[in-house]
């Protein structure tokens, strides 16, 4: 087997983790162990369900965006294009930056 198309250390690990669970399969199989392709896939159905959206979860989330989210970013310049010229003339009162630990 070639193994190409590997771009960093993710990559050959992915392929090196993929490899070990093909070969560990293949072990199983020949000892009678193996699993059916219709076992396999329903195996990665479970695997997949806590990641998976529901109907009701999509129409929540769309629920919680805002009715006039604008669509895009024109849209947000629009907006922003439309303040008037004295806003924040005053300046802004930022609180100084916090003081943090140096890694």
């Amino acid at each position: 087997m070639v193994i190409d198309r590997i771009q960093d250390d993710d990559d050959k690990e992915q392929q090196l983790a993929l490899l070990k669970i093909l070969a560990l399969e293949k072990n199983d199989a020949l000892a009678g162990k193996g699993l059916s392709a219709e076992d396999f896939l329903k195996e990665l159905d479970a695997m997949d369900a806590p990641y998976k959206v529901t109907q009701e979860d999509a129409e929540a989330m769309q629920a919680a965006i805002p009715p006039n989210t604008p669509a895009s970013a024109a849209a947000v310049f629009d907006l922003l294009a439309t303040l008037p010229a004295d806003f924040m003339a005053e300046g802004r009162d930022d609180r100084p930056p916090q003081t943090r630990e140096s890694f």
